[in-house]
């Protein structure tokens, strides 16, 4: 009979198998007498991203149970991050449970689960930090007097980032792929709203080529800034579901 348990923060499994041994001991009196016993061998310590078929020395319908149960609890330590997240926090580092210590530590939390098995996920995020809200943090949307303003203190590049940085903030609190936040309808009105700027710049103010030729570079540059101004900024170019990716940044960072 095999059995699995996760190790190293739920980064990997082992699984073990236990076995039965037959012992002889030898009374007093001289006579012998047999008994058995259970042995526990380790027969993989792997990656949980690595499939559990095809293991030596691990029958199918075992393997097939013991994935079930990986899947399982890898889901459960997804949804724990993304509750996490809904929460307002990020990062931090799932928790096994080693003994009985840890349900007496953890029992009070509201997300503890009861009666999980040594090796198994308990429901708890340890070591998450509040997450930074870039849409939260920045100024509100511009006012009148707002471009004179700008103007004035030499800073009409950043007379859309407050905008922006509303539009990545909504990305952020989403729970599916940067690119699914807003609907082929509220894409096209995003779009709609660029171009008038856009136009309004290339038509009416200089033409578009001499612009790029001057501007580009340092637009480029500004993008890229957005980019890795933190978690929000991860998000961008990339296509795996919000709370993955915040949470690959929080172990980046």
């Amino acid at each position: 009979m095999a059995y699995a348990r996760l190790i190293e923060k739920a980064e990997k499994i082992i699984i073990i198998k236990t076995t039965s041994v037959k012992n002889i001991a030898k009374l007093e009196d001289g006579t012998e007498k047999s008994f058995w016993s259970s042995k526990a061998t380790t027969i993989v310590n792997q990656p949980v991203t690595q499939p559990i078929s095809g293991i030596k020395g691990l029958p199918s319908g075992e393997a097939k149970e013991i994935q079930i149960w990986l899947n399982n609890q890898l889901d459960l330590i997804d949804r724990a991050y993304e509750q996490n997240y809904l929460n307002g926090l990020v990062g931090g580092h799932p928790v096994i449970k080693h003994s009985k210590s840890d349900d007496t530590k953890y029992e009070l939390e509201p997300c503890f689960i009861p009666g999980c098995k040594v090796g198994e996920f308990i429901g708890i995020i340890a070591g998450a930090k509040p997450r930074r809200n870039i849409g939260t943090e920045k100024k509100s949307q511009p006012t009148e007097g707002f471009v004179r303003k700008m103007r004035e203190e030499g800073r009409l590049a950043e007379i859309t980032e407050s905008l922006v940085n509303e539009i990545v903030a909504e990305m952020a609190a989403s729970n599916c792929r940067p690119q699914e936040v807003f609907s082929e309808e509220e894409r096209a009105a995003l779009y709609e709203a660029e171009r008038q700027l856009f136009y309004l710049i290339t038509q009416a103010i200089e033409k578009q080529s001499p612009l790029e030729k001057r501007a580009k570079e340092a637009a480029v540059e500004r993008f890229d800034r957005l980019k890795s101004s933190g978690p929000e900024g991860y998000l961008i170019g990339k296509t795996k579901p919000v709370p993955v990716l915040l949470q690959e940044f929080a172990a980046k960072n």
